[in-house]
């Protein structure tokens, strides 16, 4: 780990010293922009002179493959470590394929003659929605209609509860009225 540390720094240091030779200290656009210019037109008449170095960019791909944080994974991942991971998956994969044997069966209603017949019913998928457009919208005023009625009649209901109780403390009273008369 510490070795890693130590590379790591040294590399950062030959970086910051290259950067230093390159990039003018001014740090203007125009001077940068010429600077590395000047160093690929170089890298390239030196690229095609020798032939070595034209294999060696053509390469580049294939080293960045190889230079990538997953590829030491990918190679180091041996047979046994492969075994490991289906057999951990196992369920997975025999969920997956259930699945895919499903849609292997449904897809077969894709291609039906229904299927295909969908775009010639789209003028009656037309007409049925304005008509169950127009029902939601009486709906909703039969709703608002109802709804008044049933307000109307409990101030009726409660209007008549109150008048016989008042009738009939009133003719509680005139009973009492009598009783005690007579």
């Amino acid at each position: 780990m510490m070795e890693d540390d130590l590379l790591l720094q040294e590399v950062e240091k030959r970086i910051s010293m290259m950067e230093e030779q390159v990039v003018p200290r001014t740090g203007n656009e125009k001077e940068i922009m010429n600077v590395l210019m000047e160093a690929n037109t170089g890298l390239n008449n030196f690229a095609t002179k020798r032939e070595r170095f034209n294999q060696i960019f053509k390469r580049v791909p294939a080293i960045l493959e190889y230079l990538s944080p997953g590829f030491i994974d990918t190679v180091a991942m041996g047979n046994d470590y492969e075994r490991e991971f289906v057999l951990s998956s196992e369920e997975e994969i025999v969920t997956m394929s259930k699945q895919f044997e499903e849609i292997q069966k449904l897809s077969s209603n894709l291609d039906s003659e229904k299927i295909r017949e969908v775009p010639s019913h789209q003028s009656r998928l037309n007409k049925l929605e304005l008509v169950q457009q127009t029902q939601l919208d009486d709906l909703s005023a039969v709703s608002s209609d109802l709804n008044s009625l049933l307000l109307k009649y409990n101030e009726l209901v409660s209007a008549l509860s109150e008048n016989f109780v008042k009738w009939d403390w009133v003719i509680s009273k005139l009973e009492e009225g009598k009783n005690s008369g007579e």
